[in-house]
């Protein structure tokens, strides 16, 4: 039996994932003008950025568990049924200690995420923690393979929208702004990574990482790539 349809959740309004006008958008982002979010999304570092990875202790079995479960999801075996259990478990602590970390850097409503699509950008507002921790988890979900999003047909809403954009460019990450704070955050199936412009940012922003968490900052690692 496959765990798909009890883990989901509904997908964001346009109201709780709001598209910003370019007349609209906030400093934090226009700050950001010259950064190749596509470089960022792929290779986890981009010229004229500082990259930390923060790596968690489970970081290489949930990967190793979401290697053998795509392996196995299209046989229909028990094995990956079990594969798909543990992987869920180790996601729903991974992502309360994501909502931890975003909640240290930010307040309701100061998250923007940036949608890389080639040449073009869009910029969503996340309404509030509610809006937030759905987002996080469909793509943590997504970036263990236990939810393929799949657009079919032109996206109706912003968050098919936003999906599009992410598939449309093979990667599994998400990148966000914080409109208080000089750093970006990118989640992807390999963990998280921090940049910023200056190290002293990436080094205020570990400051405040939340307690219970054992984080290991590690400089400049580059991301190991995998298509979405």
């Amino acid at each position: 039996m496959d765990m798909r349809s009890e883990i989901m959740t509904a997908p964001l309004s346009d109201g709780q994932l709001v598209l910003l006008a370019n007349a609209a958008l906030p400093m934090a982002v226009r700050g950001h003008a010259a950064t190749d979010w596509n470089a960022l999304a792929w290779t986890g570092q981009c010229q004229g950025l500082h990259s930390w990875r923060l790596a968690r202790i489970d970081d290489e079995e949930i990967d190793r568990l979401a290697t053998f479960y795509r392996r196995l999801a299209c046989t229909g075996a028990e094995q990956a049924r079990r594969h798909q259990q543990r992987i869920v478990q180790l996601l729903r602590a991974r992502h309360q200690q994501d909502l931890a970390l975003i909640r240290a850097l930010a307040l309701p409503g100061q998250v923007i995420v940036v949608a890389a699509n080639g040449s073009h950008n869009d910029f969503y507002q996340v309404a509030d923690e509610q809006a937030l921790g759905a987002l996080i988890w469909q793509h943590r979900l997504y970036a263990a393979s236990l939810a393929p999003q799949q657009v079919t047909g032109p996206a109706s809403s912003n968050y098919q929208r936003l999906l599009a954009a992410q598939r449309s460019q093979g990667h599994d990450s998400l990148l966000l702004l914080f409109t208080a704070r000089p750093v970006v955050l990118q989640l992807d199936g390999s963990g998280v990574r921090l940049h910023g412009a200056s190290a002293g940012y990436l080094a205020a922003a570990v400051d405040m990482l939340p307690p219970g968490t054992h984080w290991q900052v590690q400089a400049d690692v580059k991301k190991t790539c995998r298509a979405a």
